[in-house]
């Protein structure tokens, strides 16, 4: 099924960090914000999980299961997934990360992804969550 992320029907929300605290604390974000949530802690479980479903949000470490690694590997992998979703407007994506380089680099293959500390991240947060 097909459908904008408008419709007013329930949003669902995969989320991927490898940090549990951070897990933890997005999972809240998510939540508080109305979607149901399903968690990922690694890329395998990511993966596996975002190929059984669509949904209307991903929100993933940049470097999922590569910690403190630059390589946009995982998070690349999971874009591609729902790319054409994301840019139809029927699903949200962002990739976060503390590691500068990691951003970098998954910025440079069209994916988007902010610095976690950076205040563009609350920005999307509120724009594209909380609304």
């Amino acid at each position: 099924m097909t459908r904008k992320i408008d419709e007013g029907l329930i949003k669902i929300a995969l989320i991927g960090f490898h940090n549990p605290e951070n897990l933890r604390r997005y999972e809240k974000f998510v939540e508080d914000a109305g979607y149901g949530v399903t968690k990922a802690a690694n890329m395998v479980q990511m993966l596996e999980i975002a190929r059984c479903r669509e949904y209307d949000l991903y929100l993933m470490d940049a470097n999922l299961g590569l910690e403190g690694s630059p390589n946009p590997n995982s998070c690349h992998t999971i874009f591609s997934l729902v790319r054409g979703r994301f840019y139809q407007g029927e699903a949200h994506f962002l990739a976060v990360s503390e590691n500068s380089d990691a951003v970098r680099n998954v910025r440079s293959r069209g994916v988007p992804a902010i610095k976690k500390e950076d205040k563009s991240f609350y920005k999307w947060l509120e724009e594209k969550i909380y609304r």
